[in-house]
């Protein structure tokens, strides 16, 4: 995904977030400062775009308190202020767990079924076999085929 699809795509929903999160005063410079370090990695590869993004605005946001606090000055935002950063994950986690539940929901039954059965069910791929009356190879197949639709989901 190039920076400016990634900027256009994203730029309303990292705008949202950060200003959710922190309801910080200067959101339009946490979003600018945001893309400028994504621009420094451009040729990295982005997984999870929404995960990558938050964490970098996160960082802008403590850097930014951090440089203030060290000047001895008064930040738009103090760092006492910022939830730490346990918190911060517990909500990406819970985004991040959100996604993954609604894309699993949109798999085909018969790739859903195998996948919950293997990830979640602990069930090996004999055990899977067994409880749906397929093969081995079948199982293994419908396995590979969620993976690569969750995979082309969370590209997008």
């Amino acid at each position: 995904m190039t920076l400016s699809s990634l900027y256009t795509r994203y730029v309303g929903w990292l705008t949202n977030a950060v200003r959710h999160r922190f309801g910080h005063e200067s959101v339009d410079d946490v979003v600018q400062e945001t893309y400028l370090r994504v621009a420094r990695a451009e040729n990295s590869v982005v997984l999870h775009p929404k995960a990558y993004l938050i964490r970098i605005a996160t960082n802008v946001v403590y850097d930014q308190a951090r440089r203030a606090a060290a000047r001895g000055g008064r930040y738009a935002l103090n760092i006492d202020d910022v939830a730490d950063d346990a918190a911060l994950q517990v909500a990406a986690d819970q985004d991040a767990a959100l996604l993954l539940k609604q894309l699993i929901l949109g798999l085909p039954p018969l790739h859903r079924n195998v996948f919950i059965l293997s990830r979640f069910g602990g069930l090996s791929y004999e055990q899977i076999a067994g409880r749906h009356g397929v093969s081995v190879k079948t199982v293994e197949y419908r396995m590979s085929r969620a993976l690569a639709l969750l995979e082309a989901q969370l590209r997008d």
